[in-house]
């Protein structure tokens, strides 16, 4: 469960770093 938390967390960081 907490592995798919970290992925929801990766793919924020993701749409972060596509935004800069």
């Amino acid at each position: 469960i907490w592995v798919k938390r970290v992925s929801i967390t990766v793919d924020i960081r993701i749409l972060l770093a596509t935004a800069w």
